[in-house]
């Protein structure tokens, strides 16, 4: 099963419908409302360029991140949370925390296993993927950048994806709006359809807070 930025398996657990990992081309909405190197409307739309990535280039602002951060990626339908995963990378290791319509699922992902629990209670050895990956994996090779803007620091791209890469069943693309701010990647989101509404993820990266490294619990 694949894990589409952190959840693609989630928007089918938070809404209990198969439709959700069918990808179609939508295109996300903008970050920030800074000056655009596009055209914009009156009513502040922005028209995205088709010039090349603005330094820096989204490889450069994977880079930034690096191999430990934490992160917060918020499933949203219709105005309403329907997931959240709170979650910490260290060097290829994962913890999360998917909280989904009032329970919270405890999973460690590395190299040696993955596991599972619930409510503090007995760890369980995962017998397939589990529904939840680090975000920015599937973001390293995207098939088409954007610039949306680009202004004191922070450049908005929308970045393009088959949906295979990202996970999702499907032929079509996924646009992933991304924000980089003082050259690292700090948030990213994308809009799936889920039956007859639409869902958006949107997932902020913290390289601020103090991260430690993640062990494979104690059976």
């Amino acid at each position: 099963m694949g894990t589409a930025i952190v959840v693609s398996a989630l928007l089918v657990t938070g809404c209990g419908d198969d439709t959700a990992r069918t990808a179609t081309s939508v295109t996300t909405e903008p970050l920030t409302s800074s000056t655009s190197s596009g055209t914009t409307s009156p009513t502040g739309d922005t028209t995205a360029t088709s010039t090349p990535a603005a330094d820096p280039t989204l490889s450069e602002a994977l880079a930034a991140v690096g191999a430990r951060y934490r992160f917060t990626a918020v499933v949203d339908v219709g105005g309403v949370v329907t997931t959240q995963v709170d979650g910490t990378v260290y060097d290829g290791s994962g913890h999360y925390l998917v909280t989904s319509g009032g329970t919270t699922v405890e999973y460690i992902i590395g190299p040696s296993g993955q596991w599972a629990r619930q409510a503090e209670g007995a760890w369980t050895v995962l017998s397939g993927p589990a529904p939840v990956a680090d975000p920015l994996t599937p973001l390293a090779h995207p098939t088409r950048i954007e610039v949306v803007s680009s202004d004191a620091g922070r450049v908005v791209l929308d970045a393009t994806y088959p949906a295979s890469a990202l996970g999702f069943v499907g032929s079509d693309e996924v646009v992933v709006t991304i924000l980089i701010a003082d050259g690292a990647l700090a948030e990213l989101r994308y809009q799936m359809p889920i039956g007859e509404d639409l869902a958006t993820v949107l997932t902020t990266i913290d390289i601020t807070s103090e991260v430690t490294p993640i062990t494979a619990p104690t059976l």
